[in-house]
């Protein structure tokens, strides 16, 4: 097939002709790079350096941020954290993130390594929302994505588990085999904490779904972000 420009997918069909007749599977071309949108405020924390070599690639412009504690001075705008953060070892990295989401900050964390990261406490602002989803989070994304489009790895890279008691619940990340690769969490503030399971920086080279994916994630980030604005 020629090369497609850049952000243009196109649909297709592959027609298969046997003795006893032929059928048509429906397809899609996707181009190499999606359209990212315009992110005039994206801060990153990427403190293992795995998700800020994609942003140069596709011409992205972003803020680093090198120190947990830098978190708690970012007031607006879109964070993205980086793939591959280990929650055992980050400790003070969630509540970091509550914090800013709580100020109305939109933030997407993708692919945390295994850990347990608690949720708001009762003396803690708390999200007016929760949304656990698994790999349907895909086609709700993007219709013509589907978690059978990852062909060499698995479409999840890690996924929780709700643990603890009434007073204190927490989330247990680990491998590809939990309920959810997916939260949503959101304030009154207009902020939200998206933490992605899904396999996007792992996965980068081997199919184009990561790459619409986290265009169209960040499109819907930094769209609110701007209908705040105006």
């Amino acid at each position: 097939f020629p090369p497609l420009r850049d952000g243009l997918a196109v649909a297709g069909a592959i027609e298969v002709q046997g003795p006893a007749g032929g059928s048509q599977k429906p397809i899609w071309l996707f181009s190499r790079k999606p359209l990212f949108p315009a992110l005039p405020n994206l801060v990153v924390y990427d403190p293992v350096g795995s998700t800020t070599p994609i942003l140069a690639s596709n011409g992205i412009s972003h803020q680093p941020i090198a120190r947990i504690e830098a978190l708690f001075q970012v007031t607006n705008g879109v964070l993205l954290v980086g793939a591959g953060i280990s929650l055992d070892e980050a400790k003070g990295l969630s509540p970091a993130l509550f914090d800013a989401a709580a100020r109305g900050v939109r933030i997407l964390w993708l692919e945390p390594k295994p850990g347990r990261m608690k949720l708001p406490g009762e003396n803690e602002p708390s999200p007016a929302a929760l949304n656990f989803c698994g790999t349907s989070v895909i086609p709700a994304t993007d219709k013509r994505l589907r978690a059978e489009d990852w062909r060499c790895t698995n479409a999840v890279a890690s996924s929780f588990r709700l643990v603890g008691d009434r007073r204190l619940a927490e989330m247990e990340w680990n491998g590809p085999d939990g309920p959810w690769c997916w939260l949503d969490a959101s304030w009154p503030s207009g902020g939200r904490l998206v933490v992605c399971g899904v396999s996007i920086v792992d996965s980068w080279e081997n199919n184009p779904a990561p790459r619409y994916l986290l265009a169209q994630w960040l499109k819907d980030l930094s769209k609110a972000e701007q209908g705040e604005s105006e």
